[in-house]
């Protein structure tokens, strides 16, 4: 949710840099399911800032 806002406040580079770092983070600690999760978020958040 928090991310979120972020995102609609115009602070999308913040939400991408933080996503990527929790993706690699759960990756490290090989929860790839966390991290594919974080992985589909980013994707998301970058489609939509495609379409801002």
């Amino acid at each position: 949710m928090r991310d979120l806002l972020r995102f609609l406040e115009g602070h999308t580079d913040d939400v991408v840099e933080d996503l990527l770092s929790h993706m690699k983070i759960a990756s490290k600690e090989q929860d790839y399911e966390r991290a594919a999760r974080y992985r589909d978020r980013l994707f998301n958040v970058q489609k939509a800032a495609e379409k801002k």
